[in-house]
């Protein structure tokens, strides 16, 4: 019969007087004693594995997942924090292999999730990096720290941006703000991974956000010649008629880096606007005639156009950004969505949703349920939205996404000469020709259906520029095929005046869509009807005022309300 003490291991054996046996089985000696020192059992053990009793070995085990190993470090003595030359930690090399119940392991024995390397890389961000979203979970719950940064910069979310791990990205994307999530995005469209940049943009990043080089993720991405990346931002409303501080477009900076047929396709975008319509989901509505997509009330803006009083600029606000927002657009009938994505592309005044629409008529007549609680909210015909809601309402709107629809053009200066005919230099930005051309009112710009409907040269005491004069000379263009017409002034890329964003309430199904001027009304039980002015739409924020009080909200785009 095989002796049971044979099965102890080699060390083991030593720290052991173990029982002699004669041939016939006789047991000549019984001495058992006791290892004296565990810790040296436990190197020896190591020593056994072709482990030595050193913080690089300690590390390799822990990047292996090698639990036998880890245990007898632990009993050898070995810190859970000890670091190698590096600086890196063995919970460090856990999180980075994917090895969960080790990373748990070394939390409960209390490693620090927050620890740095020489690097200034924490373990969430080498979980990110492999894209381990197990592991993050973990340690997000352990106090790991989303936002910080190592030495050159990067965060977690943004390694996991940068190596396409887009599970990571829709998990950690809803934890970080605004300005986290358009420099993320700038990043994505680096690499160009498509799935990144769509959750990026399903979490409200700024699809025309600025790099520090005043690039747009669409600059970016036309520039590393990523067509598929080009697309999706395209189909998501980047605005191809951007430039950059050099007045480069992202066809300008395709071309120049040798992607000539990718260049081609942003100069006349339509084709790939048309896919998206066609891709889009079978049970989507299209909205005809979309009532959000609705002209400028001509008088008004004709009156601001033609010397009428214009809003002043607020303090350290440029005269030319002033003169650009002095624009006054119609009240529009907001549309209603179920939830879901809010994320749209607009062809020719046609919104295509990813998500089923509530047609326009049916939200004009009748009644729609609003949140759990099964309350009412109706929209009338004079666009004035009437809702059911609690007092503190307002401040609790969420600002979901914004979208702006860009116009090819660009004025460059309006000339009055004298006994001829006014002209404008206008830039067609969907031409690589940056020579401006020069068209008289009535005309129609080259290359575009925009007609010039009126123009005015003028100048103006600018605060910033200590009261130099700024040339804010503007036109009106008209669309031929729309009618809608748009106030362009001098230097600013052409933006119609479709600007809108989405709102939305805690807990409500709907999405609200609002454009600068939009009114709608509040009915709660304290105060009873309020009526609610949109004053301005921006990427990142809506500002409301509250007609009766003049109280002013600013709705950001990560849900907080400031007064």
């Amino acid at each position: 019969m095989k002796c049971p003490y044979f099965s102890f291991s080699a060390a083991t054996k030593r720290c052991l007087n173990l029982p002699v046996f004669t041939a016939f089985g006789i047991v000549l000696t019984l001495g058992l004693v006791g290892c004296s020192d565990p810790q040296e059992t436990a190197v020896e053990s190591l020593k056994e594995m072709r482990y030595g009793f050193s913080v690089d070995d300690y590390l390799l085990a822990a990047e292996a997942g090698d639990f036998a190993a880890i245990r007898l470090f632990q009993e050898a003595g070995m810190e859970p924090d000890s670091v190698d030359a590096a600086g890196n930690t063995a919970l460090m090399r856990a999180a980075a292999g994917g090895r969960l119940e080790l990373v748990e392991k070394f939390l409960d024995a209390g490693a620090d999730p927050r620890a740095k390397n020489a690097a200034g890389r924490t373990p969430l961000m080498f979980s990110a990096e492999g894209g381990r979203e197990d592991v993050l979970r973990a340690l997000l719950e352990r106090g790991a720290d989303l936002t910080e940064t190592d030495q050159e910069g990067w965060t977690a979310l943004k390694l996991a941006a940068f190596n396409g791990r887009a599970d990571v990205v829709e998990l950690l994307a809803g934890k970080v703000g605004q300005e986290t999530l358009d420099q993320v995005l700038l990043v994505a469209s680096f690499k160009g991974d498509t799935a990144v940049i769509d959750q990026l943009l399903n979490h409200g990043a700024y699809i025309n956000t600025r790099s520090p080089e005043d690039l747009t993720p669409l600059m970016i991405a036309a520039q590393a010649g990523h067509e598929d990346a080009v697309k999706l931002l395209l189909q998501s409303q980047a605005n191809p008629y951007a430039l950059d501080d050099s007045e480069h477009t992202a066809a300008d900076l395709a071309l120049a880096a040798g992607h000539v047929e990718l260049s081609d396709m942003l100069l006349d975008p339509t084709s790939v606007l048309e896919v998206a319509e066609s891709g889009a989901d079978a049970d989507s509505l299209l909205v005809e005639g979309n009532p959000l997509i609705s002209e400028m009330a001509i008088s008004d803006a004709l009156h601001a156009f033609n010397g009428g009083e214009s809003p002043a600029p607020e303090e350290g606000e440029d005269a030319v950004s002033a003169a650009a927002g002095s624009d006054i657009s119609e009240q529009s009938m907001p549309i209603q969505k179920p939830g879901g994505k809010p994320r749209m592309a607009s062809i020719n005044g046609r919104v295509i949703g990813n998500e089923t629409e509530v047609p326009v008529e049916m939200a004009l007549t009748d009644t729609l349920s609003i949140g759990s609680s099964g309350e009412p909210v109706t929209t009338s015909r004079d666009g004035v939205v009437v809702a059911p809601t609690s007092k503190d309402a307002v401040q609790s709107l969420q600002m979901k996404s914004y979208r702006e629809e860009p116009l090819p053009v660009m004025l460059k200066g309006v000339e009055s000469g004298k006994g001829e005919a006014a002209t404008a230099q206008v830039r067609v930005l969907s031409s690589h020709d940056a020579t401006p051309v020069t068209v008289k009112e009535g005309e129609i710009i080259p290359g575009t259906d925009l007609k010039i409907a009126s123009m005015d040269s003028k100048f103006i005491s600018s605060k910033m520029g200590k009261g130099a004069l700024v040339d804010v000379s503007s036109i009106m263009v008209e669309d031929t095929k729309s009618g809608a017409k748009h106030l362009l002034v001098k230097d600013v890329p052409g933006r119609s005046t479709e600007t809108y964003a989405t709102l939305n309430l805690p807990g409500s199904p709907f999405d609200y869509v609002v454009k600068n001027g939009d009114v709608f009304r509040a009915v709660t039980a304290e105060d009873g009807e309020q009526d609610y002015e949109v004053l301005d739409v921006r990427p990142t924020q809506v500002v409301i005022r509250n007609v009766g009080t003049e109280e002013v909200v600013t709705v950001n785009r990560d849900g907080i309300a400031m007064r």
